[in-house]
């Protein structure tokens, strides 16, 4: 009964997953730039000795640049695990307790403001 009701590893996992969408946006943005200079040096002549090491700087370019787009694409942020989480704990019945809550909350500040107002009328 006294278990927490949202566990400390979500919570810091949840800050940690942000950082790993950045490094991964920061790694593509780095590996763009590195095709866009291979791109360069591949208008200027290639020797033929030079063009198998090309290729391979071109295959492992190409290989950063979309593991790390599908991580941060695929990846969801803090906020998507945050609505998730929260989604899955919305039931039914869950939100009838919160209705009927709601309403006993309501019919006692009701009495409440209805008192306050009959004692003041009173004094008058």
């Amino acid at each position: 009964m006294n278990d927490p009701v949202v566990s400390p590893w979500l919570v810091y996992w949840l800050g940690r997953l942000d950082c790993f969408v950045d490094f991964s946006v920061a790694t593509a943005m780095f590996s763009f730039v590195g095709a866009v200079f291979l791109a360069l040096v591949s208008i200027i002549e290639v020797d033929e000795g030079d063009r198998q090491a090309f290729l391979r700087s071109w295959r492992w370019v190409f290989a950063v640049l979309g593991l790390s787009v599908a991580v941060a694409v695929f990846t969801p942020t803090k906020s998507d695990l945050i609505g998730m989480y929260a989604a899955s704990k919305t039931t039914p019945a869950n939100i009838e307790k919160a209705v009927d809550a709601g309403k006993v909350i309501k019919d006692e500040l009701l009495a409440d403001v209805l008192a306050v107002i009959e004692a003041a009328t009173e004094d008058k």
